[in-house]
């Protein structure tokens, strides 16, 4: 996990343990892989929640391509660390959507107004953690 700036190829070699077909992370990585030959034709072992992929990986089953947001407490709490692969972090759009043909509540006005206004800052920042020091860990979310 200390090693830096992992090529696409050599991480395409792992093992991975990944999300259903359709999933916007399973897309993500495939399109990420889609220029190594032959690797989009045997992802890995299919998983139904980031739950369990999580646990997997915690058990050594494989490595998974995961949104920063659903590990953030796993890494701080040092039970999953974050590699550093060229190319990574992949960066993703959240949209906030509503019915058009309902009126908002006041609850609801309120809400999405929070979103828009101070949302992001409640997602954890994940870039290449470690710049300029020899870490114990790698640095780049996915």
């Amino acid at each position: 996990a200390s090693v830096r700036e992992i090529s696409k190829e050599r991480i395409a070699e792992e093992h991975f343990l990944i999300r259903e077909p359709g999933s916007g992370t399973r897309i993500s990585l495939e399109i990420f892989l889609s220029d190594v030959p032959g690797r989009i034709d045997d992802l890995g072992v299919e998983m139904g929640s980031n739950e369990t992929i999580k646990q997997a990986v915690m058990a050594g089953l494989g490595i998974a391509f995961i949104s920063a947001h659903t590990i953030a407490a796993e890494t701080e709490a040092g039970r999953l660390v974050i590699l550093d692969v060229v190319g990574m972090p992949i960066r993703r759009q959240w949209f906030s959507v509503m019915r058009s043909d309902h009126a908002i509540s006041p609850a609801m006005a309120t809400f999405h107004d929070f979103l828009m206004r101070k949302g992001a800052m409640y997602l954890p920042l994940f870039g290449k953690l470690y710049p300029h020091e020899e870490p114990n860990i790698g640095g780049r979310a996915s």
